[in-house]
């Protein structure tokens, strides 16, 4: 491969042409972490300055068809949304589950949501279930709140309290909300008000809109 490029994923307004310019040799030669990030330049360059999301499309494409896993989760996404091409649910949920099958946390989750919402997919809330918490035993912060949820809605106090400190923990604000909450009314755990209030300040210090207007009205 000769001479390795190391692939930008910073701030495109302080990228150097010169790195560019690599990133791009190195992906018109065929390497997928080259395409994947050269078409993750074209995309976050959008609406900046000079960005051109079918060329972007082109490049996550000729990685994703490479198997390289971000880049299916990126096609999923632009099929979700219609960006740089039609809106194509189908096709979303397929790149979706390309990247899940190989253990892509982000894609598992949203893969879960197809699911759960019939987005490209027949709605069925086992396989929904299913995809949540491998996610969820990823890390993944935010299939950790919804797992939460999910145990919540069937009862199981127990594995809904573990699963929403667990994304509290690891920064997500739906997690932080749903553990105030819980700590508030003592469900699941012995009543706090402090920790209650320590977990909405870090929910609201995120921009959660039902966090901060509790704590606007307390």
């Amino acid at each position: 491969m000769g001479e390795q490029v190391t692939y930008y994923y910073g701030d495109v307004e302080a990228l150097d042409e010169l790195e560019l310019a690599r990133i791009r040799s190195e992906a018109e030669r065929g390497y997928a972490e080259a395409q994947y990030a050269l078409g993750l330049v074209l995309a976050r360059r959008d609406g900046v300055k000079h960005g051109d999301w079918a060329e972007a499309v082109k490049w996550y494409r000729l990685a994703a068809e490479q198997g390289y896993a971000e880049a299916q989760h990126e096609m999923g996404v632009l099929c979700a949304v219609g960006a740089g091409m039609r809106k194509e649910p189908k096709a979303a949920a397929e790149w979706y589950r390309k990247a899940a099958e190989q253990g892509y946390s982000m894609s598992q989750f949203e893969l879960a949501h197809c699911y759960g919402c019939g987005f490209g997919v027949p709605k069925d809330m086992q396989e929904s279930f299913k995809w949540c918490k491998l996610a969820a035993e990823q890390g993944n912060a935010g299939a950790q709140a919804q797992l939460g949820t999910i145990y919540m809605e069937e009862g199981d106090v127990d594995a809904s309290l573990e699963w929403t400190r667990k994304a509290a923990e690891n920064g997500d604000a739906v997690g932080q909300y749903n553990l105030a909450k819980m700590y508030a009314q003592g469900h699941g755990v012995a009543k706090n008000e402090d920790a209650a209030c320590k977990w909405l300040q870090l929910s609201a210090a995120q921009g959660f809109g039902p966090a901060i207007q509790v704590l606007e009205n307390h």
